[in-house]
């Protein structure tokens, strides 16, 4: 496995978000790639097509996101990545109506990489509670 090859695809899918190359993020990830969420339904979005639409649903939501590397370690096939993102809910998110207001996250990037370095698995982990309470959301427990 070529870790840093595997570390400037996640710097390139980063960059692509950046510029809001959907095109050039879904390239990215491996044909069969999953991108895992923690807060949406469904959990994973499997295969290019999925994952662009689920990245255009979220540009859609919070069209000014950013999210900014803070440190980036790859070993094997595998690269790690602390983040800090940020966000304004200008569009319908979860159903949720646009509240307006920004959050500011650390979130922690999993990535699993093909042969040809190429994402074929990428787990975000984020305090999803965090980024709800920033923006106002109220959820009722589930009984």
């Amino acid at each position: 496995m070529n870790s840093e090859r595997n570390k400037q695809t996640y710097l390139g899918l980063v960059d692509a978000f950046r510029r809001r190359d959907i095109d050039a993020l879904v390239m990215c990830y491996a044909p069969d790639g999953v991108h895992h969420e923690p807060f949406t339904n469904p959990p994973a979005f499997i295969g290019r097509d999925a994952i662009r639409q689920f990245n255009e649903d979220l540009l859609a939501s919070f069209p000014d996101e950013v999210v900014e590397p803070r440190q980036v370690f790859a070993v094997g096939d595998h690269v790690i990545a602390v983040c800090h993102c940020t966000g304004t809910h200008t569009g319908e998110f979860l159903g949720m109506p646009p509240t307006l207001r920004q959050f500011a996250v650390d979130e922690c990037a999993v990535l699993e990489f093909d042969a040809d370095s190429l994402i074929k698995n990428y787990w975000v982990y984020v305090d999803s509670g965090a980024i709800a309470r920033q923006l106002g959301f109220r959820f009722a427990p589930q009984t």
